[in-house]
């Protein structure tokens, strides 16, 4: 999944997604999500930011909304180009829309969030023994 960031914006106001409809997650699994920046963002731009990530249910910002901590990584720190959204034990992930976004921060404090990625989580058919 590539993240579209607007040229005007790279210094570091939003990182924009262009994901409209819901990705569907079959609960059960790991959640493993690579997401890749756009070529036109310099490489190592970001590297010295570290990223956060929560998975809610549907337009639910109390306690009880969050469904998840989201595990961010890059995939390869040096040049800051993919990262990583991983969470295991998704069997209980309540059935229906979620959303989830990333705020990435510097060792200056400066932050930069992306824009809600939906997911229609649903349940997985095939059962481990």
């Amino acid at each position: 999944m590539v993240l579209p960031i607007h040229r005007s914006q790279l210094s570091g106001v939003r990182i924009t997604m262009a994901l409209e409809q819901p990705r569907v997650f079959k609960r059960g699994p790991d959640l493993n999500l690579v997401l890749v920046l756009p070529s036109y963002v310099p490489a190592a731009y970001y590297a010295d930011y570290t990223g956060t990530a929560q998975l809610r249910r549907y337009k639910d910002d109390s306690e009880e909304g969050l469904i998840a901590e989201i595990t961010f990584t890059w995939v390869n720190p040096v040049d800051a180009r993919a990262f990583t959204l991983t969470h295991s034990g998704t069997d209980e992930w309540p059935l229906g829309l979620a959303e989830l976004d990333v705020i990435l921060e510097n060792s200056a404090g400066r932050k930069v969030g992306t824009a809600t990625i939906l997911l229609r989580i649903e349940r997985s058919i095939t059962r481990g023994e």
